[in-house]
């Protein structure tokens, strides 16, 4: 463009001692300027039509640009609704169901875990759901699209107004960044800018000499800086909205932990009493009737027979391989081996510790109540009406991808052990008093292989040789208890005879006492000698003070409420007679069990379980007094009754007898050689008696203040497909989507600012160059070489004003103020 007669061109100096040529430019010269130069003469303006076109300029702007700025804002206020749905699903964690869509499902998302056809239907069910899920999933990403496209026009509106307000300032705007609300989502462009314009700053700093021109200076760097900050942020926001907004959007299959649901409050474990006919589940589960119960007779209990047996065999059948299973209901429970490191152990550190083994069973009360909650959730999966209050804490337990029910309760173990005889060579009875005698049992191996399998991959057990001694009769008051039954001997076709009977004597004591390699310890001299081992002498014989005497942290656990099995077997030949003594002390606890309800993921039903505190020890359990009557309930017999020799575990048990007879003479250690037969017939024994023992609870009530333990509840994990913020990126993508909506609204408010009370509006590409067209040039680039050129033409700063003449409505003026 040609430099018209008119124009003043004045040349200022920045800071930086460069020359920069602002022009000062009238209307008149500027209109003449967009005619052809090689028109000679004047042109003729109709001034008429001229004044027609601005008023009709003006009425379009004071009506359209408000009408626009609404519209606009409403489009970018609308963006909002979506994204604050998608926050508040989130942050209340929605659950939506087995699949992601579930609208066209027929049936909606039941999962009909237990089909009453077979599972394939119920596999199909789930293949068609993850089907639908996939396809909605890949629409989700389709619209999280296109919310990043939407608020790419809301923030590049955002960046318009910014650049226009600085480029209709004083100091005006360097002329590459008159572009940016177009170019802003480029994050090289972004950053180059702001790189370069944070050396400029770092510069002036450095440069400056004037006071006033330095503080205008830094003024004008420091404004410019933030706005090229602002704009790079806001390219990071638009850049990660997308990916941000998909993270929300699109459900996760997720495991979700359902709020337990308190039943009661654990007191105690019934284990010192007899099981009563006043416990309704005791009574129901056994099948007999209250006067059974009251005459300690149990052999009406067919189930727990059936179970006892069914368990021996199973181990056997098994090769005791520990995969031996129970049935409760439906469900199969099997035990658990964990071992604890004493608290006795050598070195407080326990970088050498001892450890005890306890063998764990599950609850078969608690098992019951896992077993109707299974029932409940198996009925609202196939569609079932849940409407009954009992019921209605199992909804979130439907539509579910998987479902695990779990149970809090108590959980008993034990600590066992066993030690035979042959023809009483190592057990005496010694006749203390009235009513009072002591049973010993000497070489006590405490490490002996069946009954507590320690040894081999376990570590360091309490291994030793002990004289084990209790307390027999009830002249010591401290609770003794006893009872009797028999196991019937079978007829062996082979050597033609008929097993000798098996005498099952049951002693219940509150304490043993532990010699070590049969001797007095030497805290007792002068209260207790060797010879009270062997004599009814009652002379210098304190068995007081032995029972109270210090137990050897080794053997401490085996030394409270202690239960002794002894079995008796007499032969005609020899050994004559052959007796075996299993004792175990009962180790009680609590345990979280859990259960797979689904038919096809878990067709056998098999129950799991785990300690509910993961730091438990051995040291915070309670041993239990066990009453003799359990015993009888766990072999299904009434008191001094006899057990059919048929029977699996008594047949086992028989089987035993046999072969210690036949192994009399042997070098090998008969108890190792008949260890899997006395775990059949003994320790599935005892797990059986664990098994049944009830507990006695109270309504929970108010529970502030009381141990979580002692609350008796269920709850569950569900699988599901939920919203929420279950990972890093999702709380990312949630503070992004905030900090969107935070820019929405300030691009609302601005946008209204600069529509409705300035009056302005959006200025389009092609405006922009009809402003730059009419502007005169002024030979500001005439001093400056080509490379020079090129460099500062970009930076060189302008100010925008709008106009009611030429052909646009903005035009470009001069700079009022540098830096």
């Amino acid at each position: 463009m040609a430099i018209q007669q008119g124009d003043e061109i004045n040349a200022t100096t920045t800071s930086d001692t460069k020359p920069v040529f602002v022009t000062h430019s009238h209307p008149a010269s500027a209109r003449n300027t967009s005619l052809d130069a090689s028109q000679d003469g004047p042109t003729s303006v109709d001034n008429s039509t001229t004044e027609s076109q601005v008023q009709q300029r003006s009425r379009y702007s004071r009506w359209c640009y408000p009408f626009k700025t609404l519209l606009f804002q409403v489009f970018a206020l609308l963006w909002l609704l979506p994204i604050i749905i998608l926050l508040v699903l989130n942050g209340k964690q929605k659950i939506i169901g087995a699949s992601a869509n579930c609208t066209s499902v027929e049936g909606g998302c039941l999962p009909d875990v237990y089909s009453s056809w077979s599972a394939v239907d119920a596999l199909v069910r789930a293949a068609s759901l993850d089907k639908r899920t996939h396809d909605l999933l890949g629409g989700l990403q389709l619209v999280a699209k296109a919310l990043e496209i939407w608020f790419a026009f809301i923030a590049s509106w955002l960046v318009y107004m910014m650049t226009m307000f600085l480029a209709s300032s004083g100091r005006g705007l360097p002329i590459e960044h008159l572009y940016k609300s177009t170019e802003y989502a480029d994050p090289v462009s972004g950053f180059k800018s702001l790189f370069g314009i944070f050396g400029g700053v770092i510069a002036s700093f450095r440069q400056a000499k004037a006071k006033h021109a330095q503080n205008q200076h830094h003024q004008g760097k420091l404004r410019l800086f933030l706005f090229i900050l602002a704009t790079v942020l806001l390219c990071g926001i638009m850049n990660l909205m997308g990916p941000s907004v998909a993270i929300l959007l699109i459900p996760t299959l997720q495991w979700i932990d359902v709020d337990p649901v308190v039943d009661s409050k654990f007191i105690s474990m019934n284990a010192n009493t007899t099981p009563t006919a006043s416990d309704s589940w005791l009574l129901a589960d056994s099948g007999c009737t209250q006067d059974n119960f009251a005459a300690n007779d149990y052999g009406c209990a067919e189930t727990w027979s059936l179970s006892l047996d069914g368990w021996a065999s199973g181990y056997m059948a098994t090769e005791a391989a520990d995969s031996a299973v129970s049935v409760q209901g439906e469900l199969m429970l099997t035990y658990n081996r964990t071992r604890f490191p004493t608290g006795y152990a050598n070195d407080a550190a326990l970088t050498n510790p001892t450890y005890e083994l306890v063998t764990f069973i599950p609850n078969r009360h608690v098992l019951d109540g896992l077993w109707s909650d299974m029932r409940i959730v198996r009925s609202i999966s196939q569609g079932n009406d849940t409407l009954a209050a009992e019921e209605a804490s199992y909804v979130r337990y439907n539509k579910t991808v998987q479902t695990f029910l779990q149970r809090h309760g108590p959980i008993v173990g034990a600590i066992s052990n066993v030690w035979f005889n042959y023809d009483d060579q190592l057990n005496t009875t010694i006749n203390v008093g009235p009513q009072k005698q002591v049973r010993c049992y000497a070489s006590y191996n405490s490490d002996n292989t069946p009954l507590n399998w320690q040894g081999d991959n376990f570590g360091s057990y309490n291994a030793g040789n002990w004289t084990r001694c209790i307390p027999i009769g009830a002249g010591w008051n401290d609770g003794y208890q006893t009872t009797n039954f028999s196991i019937r001997g079978n007829y062996d076709i082979v050597s033609n005879r008929t097993q000798p009977d098996v005498a099952f004597t049951v002693h219940s004591t509150s304490r043993a006492a532990f010699l070590p390699n049969g001797t007095v310890p030497a805290g007792l001299e002068g209260k207790f000698s060797q010879s009270c081992l062997t004599s009814n002498s009652s002379a210098g014989c304190d068995w007081e003070a032995l029972f109270s005497s210090p137990i050897d942290g080794n053997i401490f656990y085996r030394s409270q409420n202690v239960t002794t099995w002894e079995l008796v077997s007499d032969s005609d030949g020899e050994p004559g007679r052959i007796g075996v003594a299993i004792d175990f002390v009962a180790m009680q606890t609590f345990g979280n069990y859990t259960l797979d309800p689904s038919s096809y993921t878990n067709p056998n039903y098999l129950t799991d379980y785990q300690l509910s505190d993961s730091q438990t020890t051995i040291d915070n359990m309670t041993a239990l007094r066990v009453d003799p009557a359990w015993t009888l309930a766990a072999w299904s017999v009434a008191a001094g009754g006899e057990v059919e020799g048929n029977r699996s575990a008594g047949t086992l048990l028989q089987s035993s007898f046999d072969h210690l007879y036949l192994n009399y003479n042997t070098t090998e250690d008969p108890l190792t050689l008949e260890q899997y037969r006395l775990t059949g017939g003994g320790l599935m024994s005892i797990l059986q008696m664990l098994s049944l023992m009830d507990y006695t609870t109270v309504p929970a009530g108010d529970n502030k203040g009381v141990d979580p333990k002692l609350l008796m509840s269920r709850a569950g994990r569900i699988q599901v497909y939920s919203f929420g913020l279950f990972g890093r990126t999702a709380k990312l993508g949630f503070a992004v989507a905030i900090i969107g909506c935070v820019i929405v609204f300030i691009e609302v408010c601005v946008g209204l600012l600069y529509g409705l009370w300035l009056g302005r509006g959006f200025r389009s590409p092609l405006e922009l160059l009809l402003a730059a067209l009419q502007h005169p040039y002024s030979g500001e680039m005439d001093s400056m070489d080509e490379k020079e050129r090129r460099k500062h033409l970009s930076r060189l700063p302008v100010t925008l004003t709008e106009t009611k003449h030429g052909a646009g409505p903005i035009r470009f003026e001069q700079v009022r103020y540098r830096g």
